[in-house]
């Protein structure tokens, strides 16, 4: 799965973030520390050969020198270090400032969010944690509860031992059609959303992997990849596309690429077929390092063109605006550990434009039917990738997921109301839906359960 392998191989850079503090004496010297933060400070004036204290920080450290106690006055210190970028130092103040006032949830608060930016995440949490049990709790749920608490109702849709990956709606949004290992190897399966599990229906059933599903505009295909014509031993194979009808039956080949690989696929309309693939790249690369291009052609397998891409570029989750002809999505490799998603043209003649433009990687565009949002996967506000949605020219870019799992494959119902996709949140990947019209309830004892649970995943490594 080649969709599946980018967001590994991206991830593998950023999943694993980490960073004991020395308890010195206060001021008099500063906390000897490593790196860009050493520092042995003679009699409080000078940090190191380039930084020196701030006029600011030299006042408060007059004053508490003559109240050495003082928790208000080791906080202000914090903040001014904190102001200065000086964050190990702020975080040393901080626990003085509570060894003295444990009551003050205020500096708690803060502690905590400073802990989550020095990737001291089991003791950011736990900080949180100790806030929202104080009988203060209340004031701060709304902003602890707004980094680990998504707004919207989320409902699991599966739930078993096995991987249920790329979900895709049916045009009247009571169908989905899915990916799951649950018979040994890749399948395609569908579910009725309001049956849940109990009417799952197998629709392939072959040796070889069948992946990458969806319907075409009118509910009566469903298109998807499969290695099925490939009975070579070779570990990884590259896939073809192929259609059926939406019950599984009459199987159709449409590509024939003698050796490049293809993925993405989706109808464009009833006849047109839209995908990724590096059949442009003729190198012996393996195939998840060649270049990509977005193609299309019609199902029966003619009329095959090049949209966007040449020997350099990397694209990749092509999918069409149903609501603006001849527009599409896609996202783009710009840089090492950084996609973006770009609107572009059907013809090529646009010149496509940047809609995200993150220091992460947005990937897995879906455009809703009434061509209002866009749902896409992002990791960028941290290691993990969240579903996101953002309006169809980029504006209003807003997180809908808040997880320590990889929630990813988001896919919109035809009414723009729910968002479909795959989290290994739990264990391994199950299929969720999230309800943008539905707000989730968001109290205390809600929350709680969320940071324990951090708490038990996480450490300060």
């Amino acid at each position: 799965m080649r969709q599946f392998i980018h967001i590994w191989k991206l991830n593998l850079a950023v999943t694993a973030i980490c960073m004991a503090l020395l308890h010195l004496p206060l001021h008099a010297q500063e906390p000897a520390l490593t790196g860009q933060d050493t520092a042995v400070i003679p009699p409080v004036l000078q940090l190191d050969s380039t930084q020196t204290l701030s006029e600011k920080l030299k006042q408060l450290f007059t004053e508490l020198d003559a109240d050495k106690t003082n928790a208000s006055l080791q906080y202000e210190i914090a903040k001014e270090y904190l102001a200065l970028g000086r964050k190990k130092f702020a975080l040393k103040y901080m626990e003085e400032s509570l060894k003295n006032d444990p009551t003050n949830m205020d500096v708690m608060y803060a502690k905590g969010d400073l802990l989550l930016a020095l990737d001291k995440k089991k003791s950011g949490y736990e900080a949180f944690l100790t806030v929202l049990r104080d009988f203060q709790g209340q004031a701060f749920l709304e902003r602890i509860a707004s980094r680990f608490s998504s707004p919207y109702k989320i409902t699991q849709l599966t739930n078993n031992k096995f991987n249920d990956i790329m979900p895709a709606f049916s045009p009247d949004g009571n169908t989905v059609v899915f990916q799951s290992d649950r018979n040994g190897n890749w399948d395609i399966y569908s579910m009725n959303i309001v049956q849940g599990e109990t009417s799952i229906k197998r629709l392939t059933d072959d040796a070889e992997s069948d992946e990458n599903a969806s319907f075409s505009p009118d509910g009566r295909f469903i298109v998807f990849t499969s290695t099925r014509d490939d009975r070579s031993t070779k570990k990884y194979k590259p896939r073809e596309i192929y259609y059926m009808d939406r019950n599984g039956k009459s199987v159709k080949r449409v590509t024939s690429s003698y050796g490049s690989d293809n993925w993405s696929p989706s109808f464009i309309d009833t006849v047109t077929i839209m995908f990724a693939s590096d059949r442009s790249d003729f190198s012996s690369n393996p195939f998840w390092t060649k270049s990509s291009s977005i193609f299309t052609v019609e199902k029966t397998g003619t009329f095959l063109f090049k949209v966007y891409g040449d020997e350099s570029s990397s694209l990749t989750d092509p999918s069409a605006r149903p609501g603006i002809e001849n527009h599409i999505l896609y996202a783009e490799k710009i840089s090492d550990n950084n996609y973006e998603i770009f609107m572009g043209s059907l013809d090529g003649k646009d010149k496509p434009t940047n809609l995200t433009n993150s220091k992460g990687n947005d990937l897995q565009p879906s455009v809703s039917r009434n061509d209002l949002f866009i749902a896409f996967a992002s990791n960028r506000d941290g290691g993990n990738y969240e579903i996101y949605k953002m309006q169809a020219d980029g504006k209003d870019q807003t997180r809908i997921t808040y997880d320590d799992g990889d929630d990813i494959f988001p896919r919109f119902s035809l009414d723009g109301n729910k968002i479909i996709f795959s989290s290994n949140r739990n264990g391994n990947f199950q299929i969720f839906m999230a309800s943008t019209e539905e707000q989730s309830q968001t109290t205390v004892n809600t929350v709680i359960p969320i940071l324990e649970k951090k708490i038990a995943s996480s450490s300060d490594n």
